[in-house]
């Protein structure tokens, strides 16, 4: 019975950081939504990976650091990757490289 009652309990377990886990990612991609319209570039893929993962003691508790990447347009004919960095929940930082100028000769 009590066996029972710990697989229970850890079945439960897995499948509640599994559904945080997948909301982070759908915050991650809302993000990157967010982040292209803002500086209107057009976000490629329509999608963030996930590309690393860590656990940070952070303000006296555990956290799982993420790092997501998504690529970017900013003329249809260029590709750039951006980087969310998330801490928990939250983002904690955006990385978004400027292309340089072009010049003519």
């Amino acid at each position: 019975m009590l066996y029972d009652l710990l697989w229970i309990f850890v079945l439960c377990a897995i499948g509640f950081l599994w559904w945080h886990d997948r909301g982070i990612k759908q915050n991650a991609r809302k993000m990157a939504t967010r982040l292209c319209k803002q500086h209107q570039v057009q976000l490629l893929d329509d999608h963030a990976r996930l590309t690393k993962m860590t656990i940070n003691w952070s303000n006296g508790a555990l956290k799982i650091e993420r790092h997501f990447a998504f690529e970017f347009s900013y003329n249809r004919d260029d590709r750039y990757q951006g980087v969310l960095i998330f801490l928990g929940s939250r983002c904690q930082h955006v990385h978004m490289p400027i292309p340089k100028e072009e010049t003519v000769n």
